[in-house]
């Protein structure tokens, strides 16, 4: 079944009430899914089918990505801090149709779509870059449309995850896998129509779109978009009396470190999920005595959606303004065994280990069927019997409590971001000054990890750490993000007899070097 129809059930239950909120304006169930019809009905008029969207937390992600879905075709959301170069990958890799975007973004979108050969470049305002201006599509399409049936295993959108050779991999999301998830998410966070979400999680990653909003907005509830910044996000839970936010670890840190919580009547709100950077526990119980809040950590990612995490109260009771998710202090929770089986598998002996350390493995519905593209990555992706490889180490107890610590692979995660080494070497390595290089992660309070380097530069050559910096924050290949926030320049580099080199000593050396954000 076409995931759509989720939303499309809410319209017929309670259409006039808010559906989604944003930067003070409202919309409907009606209203959405009204201008979802008329996109639906303008990508019909050309057989489009999928959908790409280069834009922030924007409720016009929603107006794109239902009206690909009805028109029986799928959205694929762009990350927002992707650069020029890997969004013409992707908008290629996706096979897309449409991009849409802002016009500040429209002149370098239309120039990688142009390249990837994508013909409609909507853009969300007038802009001589853009083919059409998504009010013209609003305005000029009938807002009615039949939806296309889709089957249970028919794309339901690609999410674009980071890869180890520097592209992102396409993940296919099928219908059914959603729905479980949609589904799951609903039981055990308890999610009613009498509720308002804040999303402060992008719409362009699975948390932000297929965790925090398709769950509240098949729920007939409420999402309030949010891009981050400390003092709306607390004048927003005062105006909207939302009662619960889906937010990044290190947007915890601020509701940390901010002086003067008292200012903001946050009464309303009760529960909020976070994750995506480690925090000290005693950080986490500084947060819920500050705001009167239970905070509940969470753990998931793109090819499985949500994985760990606590359910809210107890099963077959429930008051969203009395019960709140429970919390073990270290812990991002159990499995949530309504949509995966996890187990954690030895790795030494490959063998499934009941209490202790090893590499948590995942099967269940909401599992992703492949990496578009990509089948030698898809089958490595997988063991032989079935079972995703996550390359997260963890640890479980013996209550099935699990413990996240460390990943397996070289991967950096930085503000809840996947960021691969190799890419940022080629891109770093590529500096006329620059002999060889090594990126490896400092653990930070603030982002989980910071991504850092250590280089050794060419005989007589001479370039310094903001120059460095600056020269990877300019480039085409990676994003901002994935630019090194420290740089050490060294006269040469750990490495193993086999002369590969070894990031860990790196990570200890430069561990309690001091850094200001």
């Amino acid at each position: 079944m076409n995931w759509v129809v989720n939303l499309e059930n809410q319209v017929h239950e309670r259409g006039r009430k808010t559906a989604v909120i944003s930067e003070g304006t409202s919309y409907t169930y009606n209203e959405l899914n009204w201008h979802a019809n008329s996109f639906a009905n303008w990508l019909k008029s050309f057989g489009g089918k999928r959908v790409c969207m280069y834009v922030p937390n924007t409720p016009e992600v929603y107006f794109a990505a239902f009206g690909a879905m009805k028109a029986g075709g799928a959205p694929a959301p762009i990350n927002y801090m992707f650069g020029r170069n890997i969004i013409e990958y992707v908008l290629d890799d996706a096979d897309a149709d449409a991009v849409m975007t802002f016009p500040d973004d429209a002149e370098m979108v239309a120039s990688a779509a142009k390249d990837a050969g994508v013909e409609h470049v909507v853009t969300i305002g007038e802009s001589e870059y853009g083919t059409i201006t998504l009010d013209e599509i609003l305005t000029t399409h009938s807002n009615y449309t039949e939806t296309v049936p889709q089957r249970d295993d028919d794309l339901f959108g690609l999410m674009y995850t980071s890869g180890t050779t520097g592209n992102p991999k396409g993940v296919y999301k099928s219908h059914r896998s959603v729905s479980v998830h949609t589904k799951a998410m609903r039981h055990v966070w308890k999610i009613t129509s009498d509720q308002t979400w804040l999303c402060a999680g992008p719409l362009y990653h699975t948390s932000g779109f297929e965790s925090s909003s398709l769950p509240v907005l098949a729920a007939g509830g409420t999402v309030v978009l949010h891009k981050w910044d400390i003092d709306r996000f607390l004048a927003e839970v005062e105006q909207y009396k939302a009662d619960s936010a889906y937010i990044a670890g290190s947007m915890l840190l601020d509701m940390l470190e901010y002086e003067t919580p008292e200012r903001y009547d946050v009464s309303s709100l009760k529960q909020v999920f976070a994750g995506g950077a480690p925090m000290d526990s005693k950080d986490y119980d500084t947060v819920e005595e500050m705001y009167d809040v239970r905070v509940s950590e969470r753990l998931g990612m793109t090819e499985a959606g949500i994985i760990l995490t606590y359910p809210v109260g107890k099963t077959g009771e429930f008051s969203p303004r009395d019960e709140v998710p429970g919390r073990v202090p270290g812990s991002c929770g159990r499995p949530v065994v309504q949509e995966v089986d996890v187990r954690v598998v030895d790795l030494n002996t490959g063998e499934v280990v009941e209490v202790g350390e090893g590499e948590m493995q995942v099967r269940g519905d909401t599992l992703f069927e492949k990496y578009i593209n990509k089948p030698e990555k898809t089958k490595e992706a997988f063991t032989e019997d079935g079972w995703y490889q996550s390359g997260d180490v963890v640890r479980v107890d013996e209550d099935g409590y699990i413990f996240h610590l460390r990943r397996a692979d070289s991967m950096i995660v930085t503000g809840g971001e996947n960021v691969y080494p190799r890419g940022v070497e080629r891109v770093i390595s590529s500096h006329d000054a620059v002999k060889e290089t090594a990126v490896f992660p400092i653990p930070d309070a603030h982002w989980g990890e910071r991504v850092c380097a250590a280089v050794v530069l060419k005989d007589g050559a001479s370039v310094t750490e903001a120059e460095l910096i600056q020269f990877c924050k300019q480039s085409d290949d990676i994003s901002d993000f994935e630019a090194p926030k420290q740089i050490f320049f060294r006269d040469s580099l750990p490495k193993t007899p086999t002369k590969s080199i070894r990031r860990p000593d790196l990570t200890d050396e430069y561990r309690d070097v001091p850094y200001e954000n």
